[in-house]
């Protein structure tokens, strides 16, 4: 997917000058601010249990969305956010959510490549959990939107 990503954008190394500083990079590891915004609306909005929201504020509402995750790939945003909700059915599987952005990677124009750690703050019954997730960002109507999301 990397590959035929690259191969889409045709202005390879420039930077992305849209009027907009949160499309440009100026975040953390030079992320684009929006999407730094939108990861910690992601956590708030899981924190409080809207899974929805979660879904709605980062990733791209397309059936053609790749989530890849323990159980294998899953393609759509309703087929993920069916199994967002199966797998966390309420407050307490869902825990406190916190994401550390370790490295971005521009992959072009309108794509980014962005690795980090997410962990599963929960009660004393359920196992904390923690992993790594590496996203892929596709800039849309001046809207970063992650298109692929491996979280292991």
């Amino acid at each position: 997917m990397l590959i035929s990503l690259m191969a889409c954008d045709t202005n390879e190394g420039s930077d992305v000058i849209l009027g907009d500083d949160s499309i440009e990079e100026g975040g953390p590891e030079g992320i684009p601010t929006q999407i730094v915004d939108r990861m910690k609306r992601q956590e708030d909005d899981w924190n409080n249990g809207d899974i929805a929201g979660f879904m709605e504020h980062a990733y791209d509402e397309d059936e053609e969305l790749l989530f890849i995750g323990s159980k294998g790939l899953t393609w759509g945003y309703d087929a993920t956010l069916t199994n967002y909700r199966k797998s966390y059915p309420d407050r307490d599987a869902m825990g406190q959510l916190t994401f550390d952005n370790l490295e971005w990677i521009r992959l072009g124009q309108h794509h980014g490549f962005l690795v980090g750690k997410w962990r599963l703050q929960r009660n004393d019954s359920l196992a904390s959990l923690e992993g790594h997730y590496s996203l892929v960002w596709e800039l849309k109507d001046e809207q970063w939107l992650i298109i692929a999301d491996h979280s292991s």
